[in-house]
């Protein structure tokens, strides 16, 4: 097959500009049948070119058809000839392409979406398609056991190929259903199989109950990635690989009598770890195991495995028979080296050699020699298919009835009579609309009459008069409701026609029905999924049983931002402009305040700076920041406009001092040096030694001698350096900086990288640390490290580029500085206690539009800065929701303190029983509806605020798209490298993986209602006692230091997921990026204080625990400068110190390595202190502490019990046996 035979002008087009995503059940195509593979030549590829070709080919067939367009004549078996890129991964691997695979992938890259790119690349590790001859065996094998036609579903079902080959009458009496995660191949399988149920998505993900299928087929992906479905939980032996999980799964889906035939790999049955098996012989009979020969999958899928066919029969749970369970060792021709050896396969196979086809071996494998199947036979179809004929069971499958009694279709398991038959000849029925929820009320007839859907079927209500009465009027309002609520997610939207019309309703209704939370309405609705946001409506008074309109009604309730129309005070006025527009406008300061810009200019003298670029900026502002480039700008500025020397004063009035090389600590593997510095290093260090003694080689003499050179790469997003090119075996290499065990480079490396080092023997097939190497080993990296930091200063040239990096990187930073004594706060009760200082600072500070971490003592006042700035912003327009996130135990106090320093202020209190699942969604629509001051929520209720799918993918998709990157800065990578497609794509899908967990522990309490957190208009958030949601998961390679304290808390990676939702989005919804400016024109609204985080103990366990604060609330300026991967930032402010310690036992001493030190102090504290406010010293504030009783801590010495000391004996024993 060529180019021209494929027609290559089809390949000029660019990716159509239409839209993949994926939808789990695509509509279907009555008038199209499934496609049937009639000869297995017709969609037969050899090589990998052609293999390559055919798939490109298939890809653009696939967008023409989703076009809309027709297919050429044989354009199914064209789009069966999809094979993936399993076999020919080369093409997706820019390292290893050569040739016409470069020419491939630029064409591939051309032709598909960036989506549907990345699909593909992901589907490497487990794209290998059945050949359709073991398909019809395997079709033939179950036709013999009695199955003629059923539910049927093939999991990880490609492009459909078992149902391509299925026998017509089979398939016609079948309903198909199939299952795809690869979005790529899966819609390819919905075109070829219209009639069919294809679900783009994981088979966790699917959803179907225990029992759901007649017949599970197909092939189980290969792999070890990792799975998480909430069905297995507890079990890690299943969820650990997906193979194990798919074998589980699939029988798990069998009916009681149903058949499951699956081709796994042979490690699913030789594996010694028989937990799974165990789980699947509880619960199905093996009827039929076939091991086939590594020729299996050579030819049509480029790939030579030893892999099984195992047909069960699911039977009811506690089935006795689990004898092909366990494994046994035997003995094999060893082929590759001669002799003999051992191997350990399923006992199945010891006890019945005949069903493995083909001859047994020992042969090579990554892991040493393994065992192997061969067939030296050209075809082992045959053989195949007579041994299936002679050994399955005969018509053991039991069918049941699966068609409507009414039309004859078809139906899923579980149902009597299809949907379309229930409303058609049912007068008590309604056909449910597309966009009535379950269980919702509606108007399903011309009569008027009340319907609810359960189950997809509109169900008549049947009741009294009134109360349907009651029901009908109720369901004018909720949908009047909802609509209303969705026109005022648009701020621009004129809603009084659908208010009005809501109060219109609402008056009518409350004049014939009462109010709608009376208890008779209440009741007569509560069934409805929407009955919360409809009593949301009123504010109800319990007590005397009376409402009234809730501000719904006639306010925008929801992201509205309304400034006041009048303000005295320039400041005000000033405080008003920048959160309106971003800037300084001094039009509008005229409009609002009606004085002249001459005069507020004057008033705001040094408070405000007009720039170079001429647009206004504050002092707090300008004079802060990056200083040394706006005092450049100043300079150049002033050369030409003497208006301008007062910003160069001003400027370098707080220019910081420049740094000298004995103020910068230059760690190895920081991210600021340089990747040719490192590699000047590596080569210097096996060449030459003198830099082992004076490193003092000056870079003019640097020279290799004509050597190949050292190559270093680095990785930013995901901080990780490479070492490549030239690997000497010199006495420098393995002696002067490593050992014969530990070559210098590869010490180096993992000094880079902040990896521990060790060095392992092999003994008995079992890895052994080696205590003495592994020693010899760090003590070299150590003296590496060493060498580097004298080395790095060595060159004066080189001294003088990185201390001129360094400074322009880092050392240009001013902390802006706050004083708030002008502050009156209007509205504070007049008996309310005077504010402190440091109180007024804070508040200043939250006003001036900065996120926060309020780093108070214990009794600083932390609550009042809380309540006070809140009522300041609500006073000023500047935010419109705000919520406070208490403890459990403080929502009270925290509500009494709110009152008594603000008499008049609006409150809603939420706790763990207004977020009970009964009455979750009727307190998140009060939320929505209400206008509060401030939403008062505990740290519990807090989390059962769930955040949607979308923004949990988003940002998920933006942690898994970092190994997408690495991927592809493997572009000019050294050829030495190790590291695949295939094993980069299973480690970001091992990663997809943990994050899915995550994110099902913390949805799995949550009930389906219509509110999420993005819903529910929060635009501030203020979280008391923050250190509870400090323990935020972050990727890191030294999580094996002590002092990291990595923890993984639920809690605080939902915290963490809804602040950056809610200070990195514009308010058109736009996730920003490290100082981007989002370009809609409702960008300039934006204002930066949506997050105020408070404690006393900020630091408490590890010093990693202000990265986490600096990850909360400055981001972006981690990106920015290049450390927000963790081990970045740990190379930059952090060091490791080996220290000897006495061990947990308290019996003996050892030396431990922990991350325990900062450096580059300054520049850190710089950073951190744009959004730290830290009060500590109460000396400052003119706070007095009582004097401790005798001057110092008294200790308090008890004679341990015989008990104690037995208990501690046996804590020693055990910490030992642990050393």
């Amino acid at each position: 097959m060529s180019d021209e035979n494929l027609r290559p002008d089809l390949f000029s087009v660019t990716a159509p500009l239409v839209d993949h995503a994926a939808q789990d059940k695509p509509d279907k195509r009555p008038s199209q049948p499934n496609y049937h593979l009639v000869f297995d030549d017709e969609i037969d590829v050899s090589g990998p070119h052609d293999m390559a070709l055919a798939n490109r080919y298939a890809l653009h067939l696939l967008y023409q058809l989703e076009e809309g367009q027709d297919g050429p004549n044989g354009w199914q078996n064209a789009l069966a000839k999809y094979r993936g890129y399993g076999g020919i991964s080369n093409v997706l691997d820019p390292r290893k392409m050569q040739g016409w695979e470069k020419e491939e992938y630029a064409r591939l890259e051309a032709l598909l979406t960036p989506d549907d790119l990345r699909s593909v690349q992901r589907s490497t590790p487990y794209a290998f398609y059945t050949p359709p001859k073991i398909i019809r065996a395997i079709w033939d094998g179950l036709a013999l056991m009695g199955f003629s036609g059923g539910r049927v579903l093939e999991p990880g079902m490609g492009n459909g190929l078992f149902f391509a080959a299925m026998p017509v009458e089979m398939a016609e009496a079948s309903f198909l259903t199939g299952v795809e995660i690869d979005q790529v191949s899966g819609r390819i399988a919905q075109q070829l199989f219209p009639q069919a149920d294809i679900y783009l998505c994981g088979l966790q993900d699917a959803g179907f109950p225990d029992g759901s299928f007649d017949l599970v087929v197909g092939n189980v992906p290969f792999g070890q990635i990792p799975i998480h479905d909430e069905v297995f939980t507890g079990q890690k032996h299943i969820l650990q690989s997906i193979h194990r999980y798919f074998m589980a799964k699939a029988v798990s889906l069998a009916r009681v009598g149903g058949l499951v035939g699956l081709i796994v790999s042979r490690h699913f049955m030789d594996s010694k770890d028989d937990r799974v098996r165990r789980f699947i012989a509880e619960r199905a009979e093996l009827v039929g195991a076939f091991r086939l020969p590594v020729e299996t999958f050579r030819r049509f899928a480029r790939t030579s495995v030893t892999s099984d066919l195992l047909i069960f029969q699911r039977v009811e749970q506690g089935n006795p028979d689990a004898s092909w369970v366990g494994t046994g060792e035997i003995v094999l021709p060893d082929e590759m080296n001669g002799g003999e050896g051992t191997a350990v396969i399923n006992q199945h196979f010891i006890d019945c050699p005949d069903m493995m086809i083909g001859r047994a071996r020992l042969g090579s494998s990554q892991h040493g020699p393994d065992f192997e199947l061969v067939f030296e036979s050209r075809s082992f179809y045959r053989p195949l298919a007579e041994l299936m004929r002679h050994t399955l069971p005969l018509d053991v499958y039991v069918p049941v009835d699966m068609h409507c009694p009414t039309c004859g279709s078809l139906l899923p398991l579980g149902e009597t009579k299809c949907k379309t038959c229930l409303a058609r000849y049912t007068t008590h029925m309604a056909v449910v609309g597309e966009d009535v929820p379950e269980f919702a009320y509606f108007i399903g007839d011309h009569y008027g009459r009340v319907y609810q859907n359960r189950d997809g079927v509109g169900h008549l209500v049947e009741g009294a008069k009134k109360t349907l009465a009651r029901i009908a009027g109720m369901i004018k309002i909720r949908d009047i409701a909802n609509d209303l609520y969705e026109l005022l997610r648009d701020p621009d939207a004129d809603v009084t026609p659908l208010q009005q019309k809501l109060m219109w309703e609402y008056r009518l209704f409350v004049a014939r029905h009462g109010f709608l939370n009376n208890n008779a309405n209440r009741m007569a609705f509560r069934d409805d999924p929407d009955a919360p946001l409809l009593l949301a409506l009123e504010n109800w008074n319990e007590e005397t049983e009376t409402a009234k309109p809730a501000g719904i009604f006639y306010q925008r309730t929801l992201n509205q931002f309304s400034p006041p129309h009048k303000v005295e005070l320039a400041r005000d006025a000033m405080f008003l402009s920048l959160n309106l527009y971003g800037h300084i406008n001094w039009g509008y300061m005229e409009g609002v305040t009606g004085r002249p810009f001459a005069e507020l200019r004057a008033e705001l003298d040094g408070e405000v700076f007009q720039t170079p670029q001429w647009d206004w900026q504050t002092a707090d502002q300008y004079l802060s920041g990056d200083v040394a480039l706006k005092l450049a700008e100043a300079k150049r500025a002033a050369a030409e406009d003497d208006s301008f020397n007062a910003n160069v004063q001003a400027l370098e009035a707080v220019l910081p001092d420049r740094l000298s090389p004995d103020d910068i600590t230059a760690s190895l593997g920081a991210s600021w040096i340089p990747v040719h510095v490192i590699e000047q290093f590596a080569n210097e260090l096996l060449i030459d030694d003198s830099l082992a003694n004076n490193l003092d080689v000056p870079e003019h003499e640097y020279r290799y001698d004509g050597r190949e050179d050292v190559t270093v790469r680095y990785w930013p997003e995901i901080a990780e350096w490479a070492i490549g090119g030239w690997r000497p075996r010199n006495v420098l290499a393995t002696e002067r900086w490593g050992t014969k065990r530990a070559h210098a480079l590869d010490l180096m490396a993992s000094a880079l990288n902040g990896r521990s080092f060790a060095v392992f023997d092999t003994i008995d097939e079992r890895r052994v640390l080696n205590e003495v190497e592994t020693l010899a080993a760090r003590e070299k990296m150590a003296l590496i490290k060493d060498a580097f930091r004298r080395w790095v200063w060595g060159d004066e040239t080189r001294s003088r580029m990185l201390t001129g990096m360094y400074n322009e990187t880092f050392n240009v930073y001013v902390p802006r500085r706050y004083d708030g004594s002008h502050l009156v706060l209007p509205g504070l009760a007049s008996d309310a206690p005077t504010p402190r200082p440091n109180q007024k600072d804070a508040i200043w500070r939250g006003l001036q539009g900065d996120n926060m971490l309020v780093w108070h003592d214990v009794g600083y006042g932390k609550t009042f800065i809380a309540i006070a700035l809140s009522m300041e912003m609500r006073r000023l327009g500047l935010r419109n929701k705000i919520m406070h996130v208490v403890p459990n135990n403080r929502i009270m106090q925290h509500a009494t303190e709110a009152y008594r320093l603000y008499p008049g202020v609006r409150l809603l209190l939420v706790n763990s029983k207004r977020m009970s699942a009964r009455r979750r969604a009727e307190t998140m629509a009060r939320i929505v509806t209400g206008d509060y001051d401030m939403i008062i929520v505990t740290h519990s209720a807090f989390k059962r605020i769930p955040v949607s799918d979308e923004t949990y993918a988003e940002f998920v998709g933006g942690w898994v798209d970092v190994l997408d990157d690495y991927l592809w800065e493997l572009d000019e990578d050294d050829p030495d490298e190790k590291l695949s497609v295939k094993q980069i794509q299973a480690q970001k899908e091992r990663f997809e993986a943990k994050l899915d967990a995550r994110k099902e522990r913390a949805r799995r309490h949550h009930d389906t209602h219509q509110f999420t957190w993005e819903r529910l208009g929060i635009d501030m958030l203020i979280v008391d006692e923050c250190h509870h949601f400090k323990n935020v998961w972050f990727p890191t390679k030294m999580n094996h230091l002590p002092g990291i304290g990595q923890a993984d808390s639920d809690k605080a990676m939902d915290m963490f997921l809804k602040t950056q939702w809610l200070t990195r989005r514009c308010v058109c919804g736009r996730l920003l990026g490290a100082n981007e400016h989002c370009p809609c024109p409702r960008s300039e609204r934006v204002n930066n204080t949506s997050l105020i985080l408070m404690t006393a103990t900020a630091l408490d366990n590890s010093i990693a625990e202000i990265y986490t604060w600096q990850r909360y609330l400055q981001y972006d300026q981690l990106l920015l400068r290049g450390i927000a991967h963790f081990d970045a930032w740990a190379r930059m402010f952090g060091d490791e110190i080996t220290l000897l310690e006495m061990k947990p036992s308290g019996t003996g001493w050892r030396q431990n390595t922990r991350f325990m030190r900062f450096n580059n102090v300054g520049e850190l504290n710089r950073m951190f202190e744009q959004v730290a406010d830290m009060q500590t010293d109460p000396t400052k504030l003119g706070i007095v502490l009582p004097a401790i009783q005798g001057g110092a801590p008294v200790g308090i010495e008890a004679e341990p019990s015989r008990d104690f000391l037995s208990h501690m004996e046996l804590l020693a024993d055990r910490a030992n046996a642990l050393d």
